[in-house]
């Protein structure tokens, strides 16, 4: 039996014994369908559970045989008033479940009141659940936001196991809809915050799975609190166990492994998803919260649950069965927002529910401001009514409302008043303004179509039909062509060193066209059909995204690369005859090489152009004037498609140098953009059928964690940090002079500045916020930390104190990243995205250019030489060390590496050398290791001997003795994008 078919089997005998004996037949009917097994398995359990010593039931099946056999000790101690465990002192019983009792403490230490929650025997007996259930932990109790209890410490007091808990002072939301009958904008502000909380969580990889109004308390400063995130389920992508061999196509759907707290899957009857209803254990995701939550905001709103019956089984059947009842048939004034928001969390198909909490929230709010001039007072206090709900402005009510929010909080009378000023103005303008479309995600449909992990970029034929793409695989690559209908896979071109890129279909769907580069070649464009043939080449020596007119007979792209001194827009016959140059363009204002389209019309070209790639510029073919195409302030476009009615274009693009590469809809003329995607995935290489009606992207995620690998030995690594689909040490990670580490981590929901002990303890987090923070670098006296920051919309350096006081924004450019300082502590060195270095005095001022044509990265022990990379050439994987004197002037010396990622350099402590990390065997499935390289030119020496994973970043400890570096993987894959429009 697998781990997942031995969870499976506990969740289900645990959702068995919840249920009378006399429907059990018919639950197991449902659950078990044509299973057999299962079944057998299921009432073996069942029927040794009716003949144990012990009346209860066991968390574990494990656990449950251990009770057969007459281990009598798997029972919960009753703990008395004043009893201590560690330093806590119990209080009162606060309540009882299946996952223990938890008492009323008080924190003799601190001095404050903690709910402790008592494990049961029997889970602490297991070491595999704990050391699972521990990890799981570590990573809720780093969810640090007001919305979310806070977890803090797991402790152990002789035999008995426990968690405190954040106790909270107040009423449950429960009681908040059916007790209080709280106004519905009241019980929106809640649900709102519970969706913020949520995100947080998601964005950490972590599910709740038992969603429900009893675990949402309401402090008595009126804010929610969510509950029991201890005993919730991180998720993290399942890979065949031999990814290497895995064609393409072999696993058609992104299995989510489950490592969690056996008997917590099957959530709470009512509030579960369909996927939990049915025990589908690997579908379970961050989708399941959502459906949960579309429960609440449906018993928010009505006053009664979406699902009910008299019977568990019958209630399973329903939540898989039937739709939820239409609110506006419970309450018709409420208003139509409400009803598209609860449709959406509470769709049967996950694909078909909103993809994020965010979005959610969001919405929430834009109903919820739209409400506040136009809710009325409450006049039916009767469970299965709201408020209702004037479209209208209606300013008297208004008051009343507010007259009424002003008696419960005195002292936010003159916020409020300031408030109305402005809503008076919002509300003008809601009224008479355009409208703004909502930023829905509930209409896409996302499919993936590889399961490998290791696709670099694909296209899609004009038809729909047929998809192809580039497979890396141990530093060679192919190319595979699938039909989507019926997920045949064949390899067109079997592997090789080449590099292969920008694939794009002829209009008949018979051709390909793609970027070719022989290992220390030239890269060139070439054809080929579909079928597989011997390519041809068409036009050689150019490594741009090529695009076919509509008409087929030129193509357009850029020649040149993005970081030359200039580049042009070329047109060209189809067969690469008859180039003409269109635009020159000079740096920093180049065209970048990713981004070109015809307009349908094929009477303009679309680029992407500027020191990052943020704007998009349309270059008619007749010669006349640019025009510059209305965006968003994005900070960089990558890829574009024009929808083929010419009203808009589908775009990939960054909304800040450190967030994730999103697909939008780009209105044209207006510039208004909707999000496709919103997540933590970056999306690139977009490709549209004919027809705009599928989409197709490469999804790219990143997981990284921080390592300790003593004197750099690899046998002897540690992981110190954990979570699924985190970020810790990307891109940075910094040893203190005390022997700490600060590093760069998304376990808040956006990256931040945190430190820890070097064996992983006592993990703080230094900056918070809705901007990023990165690149964290301590000073050598350790008093400071250097970081860049998007606090003012654009990225500028910033310094603090270690203990993360005391902020000072040190400079006031454009696109600055990458600070480190000088060994005396005077100057901070940094890169700018232009390609190049510069200085700034460690108080702020003036900042000076050092370089044009690399970025630094790290400077000699004695001040005087600077540490640089720049590529050897437009997508290359030869790069460029230089070591160029602090006091300016020509290169010393240039050390060309190879590698399939940028290579950063550390200077040792003799200053006579530079220690460096080269990527090798490909971007997707490489491996990162450690070389060192004497000043005095003498060979290159392998220091560290790492057999997989990727380095994000790394530094040495101040005595050389300890290597932490931020290490993990990448993977990608083809995604199909349907109902995006």
């Amino acid at each position: 039996m697998t781990p997942q078919q031995y969870e499976r089997l506990t969740e289900l005998f645990h959702a068995a014994l919840e249920i009378a004996p006399t429907e059990r037949k018919v639950f197991l009917d449902y659950i078990s369908e044509s299973d057999a097994e299962l079944r057998c398995e299921l009432e073996a359990l069942l029927a040794a559970e009716a003949s144990a010593l012990t009346g209860k039931p066991p968390n574990d099946i494990a656990a449950g045989y251990l009770v057969q056999m007459g281990d009598c000790s798997a029972t919960l101690p009753l703990l008395t008033p004043n009893t201590c465990l560690d330093h806590y002192e119990i209080r009162s019983l606060l309540g009882k479940g299946g996952m223990g009792e938890v008492y009323l403490a008080e924190d003799i230490r601190l001095h404050r009141k903690v709910a402790l929650k008592i494990l049961p025997v029997e889970m602490a007996a297991s070491d595999d659940r704990m050391r699972r259930f521990e990890q799981e932990a570590q990573a809720a109790a780093a969810l640090n936001h007001p919305n979310i209890a806070h977890i803090y410490e797991i402790g152990k007091s002789e035999n008995t196991h426990f968690i405190a808990l954040e106790h909270i002072d107040g009423a449950s939301l429960r009681d908040k809809i059916h007790r209080d009958k709280a106004p519905l904008q009241e019980l929106l502000q809640y649900l709102i915050q519970v969706a913020e909380g949520l995100c947080k969580a998601h964005a950490a990889g972590i599910v709740h799975r038992d969603l429900k109004p009893d675990n949402i308390m309401i402090t008595r400063d009126d804010y929610a609190k969510i509950l029991d995130f201890g005993l919730a389920k991180l998720v993290e992508p399942q890979r065949p166990e031999d990814s290497s061999r895995a064609a393409p196509g072999e696993a058609e759907i992104d299995v989510m492994a489950q490592h969690s707290l056996a008997g917590t899957v099957m959530g709470t009857a009512g509030y579960m998803s369909p996927e939990q209803a049915q025990g589908k254990v690997n579908e379970i995701d961050q989708r399941s919260d959502i459906f949960s939550f579309g429960c609440i905001l449906f018993e928010a709103v009505t006053g009664r649950k979406p699902f009910v019956d008299e019977s568990v089984v019958k209630l399973l059947h329903k939540v898989v069965a039937e739709a939820a009842p239409p609110i506006k048939d419970l309450n018709p004034s409420l208003p139509a927002e409400l009803q598209r928001i609860v449709s959406g969390c509470l769709a049967k198909d996950r694909d078909e529910r909103y993809q994020t909490i965010k979005e959610v929230a969001l919405l929430l709010k834009e109903v919820r401001q739209g409400m506040a001039w136009g809710a009325g007072p409450r006049s039916d206090r009767s469970e299965t009514s709201r408020p209702s709900i004037d479209p209208s402005l209606r300013p008297a009510s208004s008051v009343k409302y507010i007259t009424a929010e002003i008696k419960r909080h005195p002292r936010v009378a003159v916020i409020i008043f300031m408030a109305l000023v402005a809503a008076a103005g919002y509300g003008l303008y809601r009224f008479v303004g355009p409208k703004r479309p909502a930023a829905s995600l509930l209409a896409n449909k996302m499919t993936r179509l590889t399961a490998t992990g290791k696709v670099l970029t694909g296209t899609i034929s004009p038809d729909g039909k047929r998809v192809v793409y580039v497979v890396e695989n141990t530093g060679q690559q192919s190319i595979w062509a699938r039909q989507v209908a019926t997920s045949s896979n064949v390899q067109i071109v079997a592997p090789s060193e080449a590099i292969y890129s920008n694939l794009s279909f002829t209009h008949d769907g018979n051709n390909i066209y793609f970027n070719k580069r022989e290992k220390d070649g030239l890269e060139s464009f070439y054809q080929m059909s579909v079928f597989g043939d011997m390519p041809r080449k068409v036009i050689e020596g150019f490594s741009a995204r090529a695009a076919l007119s509509p008409d087929e007979k030129r193509i357009a792209f850029i020649r040149g690369g993005f970081f030359d001194s200039e580049n042009s827009l070329v047109v060209a016959n189809s067969n690469g005859s008859g180039e003409q140059v269109l635009v020159t363009r000079k740096s920093p204002l180049n065209f970048y090489f990713g981004g070109i389209a015809w307009t349908p019309d094929g009477k303009a070209i679309t680029c992407v152009a500027g020191p990052h790639a943020q704007k998009l510029i349309k270059v008619p073919l007749d010669g006349s004037a640019e025009e510059v195409v209305n965006t968003p302030n994005w900070f960089s476009v990558i890829n574009i498609e024009w929808l083929p009615e010419g009203t808009g274009l589908i775009v990939a693009a960054r909304e800040s140098r450190t967030s994730p590469l999103q697909v939008w809809h780009l209105s044209y003329p207006s510039g208004a953009a909707r999000p496709i995607t919103n997540d933590f995935s970056n999306y690139t290489n977009l490709s549209l059928s004919a027809d705009a009606s599928a989409l197709i992207v490469t999804k790219r995620e990143a997981t990284s964690h921080i390592w300790l690998a003593p004197e750099g030995d690899a046998s002897r690594a540690k992981q110190l940090t954990t979570g699924t689909f985190r970020q810790d040490g990307t891109p940075s990670v910094n040893w203190t002079p005390d022997g700490r580490i600060v590093f760069d981590s998304t376990a808040s929901g956006s990256v931040h500045t945190w430190i820890m002990n070097a064996d992983g303890s006592d993990q703080r987090q230094l900056t918070d916020g809705a901007y990023e923070d990165q690149g964290a670098h301590v000073s050598h006296d350790g008093r400071y930390i250097v970081f860049t920051s998007n606090r003012t919309g654009t990225q500028h350096i910033y310094r603090m104190d270690i203990d993360g006081n005391n902020l000072k924004q040190l400079t006031h450019g454009a696109d600055e990243a990458a600070p480190f300082f000088s060994p005396d502590g005077k100057w901070v060195i940094f890169s700018s995205n232009n390609y190049s270095s510069w200085r700034v005095a460690a108080g702020g001022g003036e900042s000076v250019q050092l370089t044009n044509n690399s970025w630094a990265s790290d400077i000699s022990p004695d001040g005087k030489l600077v540490a640089h990379v720049r590529p050897a050439g437009a997508g290359s994987r030869l790069w460029k060390l230089p070591i160029i004197p602090f006091a300016g002037g020509p290169p010393l010396k240039t050390f060309e590496v190879r590698s399939d990622s940028r290579p950063n350099s550390r200077w040792t402590l003799d200053g006579h050398a530079i220690i460096y990390n080269l990527t090798h065997g490909g971007v997707l499935s490489g491996v990162t290791n450690l070389w060192i390289q004497p000043l005095d030119s003498g060979p290159p020496k392998q220091l560290t001997h790492f057999t997989s994973e990727t380095f994000f970043s790394f530094d040495w400890s101040r005595d050389s003795k300890s290597l932490v570096c931020g290490r993990g993987t990448t993977s990608s894959d083809v995604v199909l994008i349907s109902n995006f429009r």
